[in-house]
């Protein structure tokens, strides 16, 4: 919840305590106890319903993106499953002339003219917003959707996307691999695992690692590319393979299936 919205609350509660004052005095302390905890219940009720969308992109095609786009509302902003989380968006881009581009389809919250790297977008996005989210679902505009995302199968503690690069023991995900050349997928004894930097979502408990990247100079000066290696290094979030269906429309990249 943000602070406004905290200071609301601590007003009402105020007015609260003192508008009963003797009906505190006779029921006690546990009148005061209960009312603070239906108001704490009501503050994580409202944080754990809402999910904000980061659209994040150096330039837009529109003829190719509206199709993903699209894709985006369907599978995610009208999944039924989620219909009790509050959806907001944030759109991201090099170009501010980008920013109006798809009104049409849906209401965007968060309007960001950022000619940062890519990680860098995300890290500055996640600083300067105040408002609380439980998941945050980071995406591209070139990526199209091909199903629903199983939110049943997310972890709070990790990032959740499909794998760039994996070696370990034997496994299966249904499309839960980026690269669809597969070269990067190896049975060993050592683990490594790589995220995907197209789409992938994590939660208020690990945003804090977003926050610290935004004020690390190293990172916001790198000049290199901030790819899924770069990622996986700097963020240092574990990670939770999970099965994404989709296109990266610009390369005509699918999803592919993590399998040993």
């Amino acid at each position: 919840m943000d602070w406004i919205k905290k200071k609301i609350v601590i007003i009402i509660i105020i007015i609260i305590i003192m508008e009963n004052k003797s009906k505190i005095q006779y029921y006690g302390i546990g009148l005061v106890l209960l009312l603070l905890l239906v108001l704490l219940l009501l503050f994580f009720m409202e944080n754990n319903n809402k999910i904000l969308i980061i659209i994040s992109t150096n330039d837009i095609n529109y003829d190719r993106d509206i199709i993903s786009i699209k894709s985006l509302k369907r599978y995610i902003i009208d999944d039924p499953k989620l219909r009790n989380y509050k959806k907001d968006i944030a759109f991201i881009s090099s170009n501010k002339e980008d920013l109006d581009k798809f009104d049409n389809i849906f209401d965007i919250k968060y309007k960001i003219t950022d000619k940062s790297k890519q990680l860098s977008k995300v890290c500055n996005l996640i600083d300067k917003i105040k408002e609380e989210y439980f998941w945050y679902i980071k995406t591209r505009p070139d990526f199209e959707l091909y199903g629903y995302i199983d939110f049943d199968k997310l972890n709070i503690n990790k990032i959740n996307s499909r794998l760039r690069e994996y070696h370990g023991p034997s496994i299966y995900i249904k499309n839960g691999f980026s690269d669809p050349y597969k070269k990067d997928i190896h049975k060993s004894t050592n683990n490594k695992i790589v995220m995907d930097d197209m789409i992938y979502i994590f939660n208020n408990k690990v945003k804090s690692q977003f926050i610290k990247l935004s004020k690390d100079q190293e990172v916001s000066n790198y000049k290199g590319l901030q790819h899924e290696w770069y990622h996986t290094d700097k963020l240092k979030i574990p990670i939770n393979p999970i099965s994404i269906n989709g296109i990266l429309r610009k390369h005509n990249f699918k999803s592919q299936d993590l399998k040993i």
